[in-house]
């Protein structure tokens, strides 16, 4: 895991019960609570034997607390809220390097984000991207800097929130979703001194299953920096593409999604010669 913002390597909202009365329905004291599932661990099982990889924790809100990894990589994902219940920061250990990523909000919306971190000579970094959204409330532009780096993107959303373009100094990076909410294509166009003009389409195809990310409530402000830089892990299928961005314990694919329970989440994955079973807990929101 790099930078929490926009990296494609990454390791990667409280539900509240009221009763609201309106157009002639009420909720009702004998009514059955609606139950949910989650993800609590995965077990991966290749030609060394058996063996726990991802253990996900929750709150008593049902909000995610912390991510343990515990394969090769052992380290721990922590997300902190606030009062208010924003995700005030996210913290991980990843390749022995602390991170920490805080949140500073205007209103309901991400005004800036500082990511602190260890860069590769083990110097500490504090870098910075400041949001900007347009009078639909869609996020528009950023502005990420550091001591050394200076640079901007703006972006175009759809009518649904997602981004469909981003473009920069490096170049343009165009997205195709399609009518269930699964990136398709992604498109990066730009020019480089050493090749010149360049064009690289990536594209992408899915299961009829719910992808397993969904059912991880990760904090609202963490999927909105993460969907700056769509990836299909968090589309509306599970992505059976062999181009899959790195999902933490999943890796690259291609991935078989072969079992599923009643909510049409995936039990069993199978990416290569290793199988990955995938066990869900039941709540109330």
């Amino acid at each position: 895991m790099k930078r929490l913002y926009f990296k494609k390597r990454l390791v990667p909202s409280i539900v509240a019960i009221c009763c609201l009365t309106f157009i002639g329905f009420s909720c009702k004291k004998d009514e059955t609570p609606e139950t949910k599932l989650h993800l609590l661990n995965v077990v991966r099982t290749d030609w060394q034997g058996s063996k726990e990889v991802a253990v996900y924790n929750y709150d008593k809100m049902n909000r995610l607390r912390d991510i343990k990894h515990t394969d090769e990589t052992d380290y721990i994902e922590i997300f902190n809220y606030s009062p208010d219940g924003k995700l005030s920061s996210y913290e991980s250990d990843f390749d022995h390097r602390y991170r920490e990523s805080t949140f500073q909000y205007d209103g309901e919306k991400v005004d800036y984000a500082v990511f602190n971190y260890a860069n590769n000579e083990h110097v500490q970094m504090s870098d910075t991207a400041f949001y900007s959204y347009g009078p639909d409330g869609k996020i528009s532009h950023m502005v990420f800097r550091n001591n050394y780096i200076y640079s901007e993107l703006n972006y175009i959303c759809d009518e649904k929130g997602r981004v469909i373009s981003y473009t920069g100094s490096g170049g343009t990076a165009v997205f195709l979703w399609d009518d269930a909410g699964n990136l398709v294509k992604r498109t990066d166009k730009g020019f480089t001194s050493e090749t010149g003009y360049y064009e690289i389409e990536t594209d992408f195809k899915y299961d009829s299953g719910n992808n397993f990310n969904l059912s991880i409530p990760y904090p609202a402000e963490f999927l909105f920096i993460r969907s700056l830089s769509p990836s299909p892990n968090f589309s509306r299928n599970n992505c059976v593409s062999e181009n899959l961005y790195d999902n933490s314990w999943l890796g690259r694919g291609p991935a078989v999604f072969s079992e599923y329970n009643s909510a049409g989440y995936p039990t069993k994955i199978i990416s290569g010669e290793t199988t990955f079973i995938l066990t869900y807990g039941e709540y109330i929101p």
